[in-house]
């Protein structure tokens, strides 16, 4: 398994749907940068009917996500998911009604003993949605997840969390 995530700097006159853009560009650049270095410079991206992305004729998986400011790419021999998100302190009066609408029973368990605390919440969530991105379900899965019944590795980078399931 190979991950990488790079800080993206926007100019100041970038709206938010440029952001948005230039994240995307960012890690399909990055995405790009890590395929050539295993020897991968020409490839097809197809999508299988649930929308999930993958190379055609290509034995090599790929996940990618990209937030406020972050973009993080993972490449592995068997399908993987990644998801980043940046910490947000303006979301920690929100963090409980959302948990009990998307979140399992032990979720909102392990929640609780650490006080709502925006790391644990961002760390379920990012972790529901790289198994999302592995599986290639859709949004209405996220319920069904558990999080705290998987093997989920999460990395902390200061204001940001990327969770990736192999």
């Amino acid at each position: 398994m190979k991950v990488e995530y790079l800080n993206i700097d926007y100019p100041n006159s970038a709206s938010l749907k440029d952001k948005r853009i230039i994240e995307h560009n960012t890690a399909y650049s990055l995405l790009d940068k890590m395929l050539s270095e295993c020897g991968i410079n020409e490839y097809e991206i197809l999508k299988n009917e649930n929308g999930k992305p993958y190379l055609k004729d290509n034995s090599i998986h790929f996940s990618i996500s990209h937030t406020d400011g972050l973009c993080a790419v993972c490449l592995n021999d068997m399908p993987i998911g990644i998801d980043c998100e940046k910490i947000d302190p303006s979301f920690k009066n929100r963090a409980q009604p959302f948990a009990k609408r998307y979140f399992t029973s032990c979720e909102i368990e392990l929640l609780e003993k650490n006080n709502y605390g925006l790391v644990t919440f961002f760390k379920i969530w990012t972790g529901k949605e790289a198994v999302i991105k592995k599986y290639g379900y859709n949004s209405s899965h996220i319920t069904k997840i558990d999080t705290t019944k998987e093997d989920i590795e999460t990395i902390i980078l200061g204001e940001y969390i990327i969770s990736i399931f192999k």
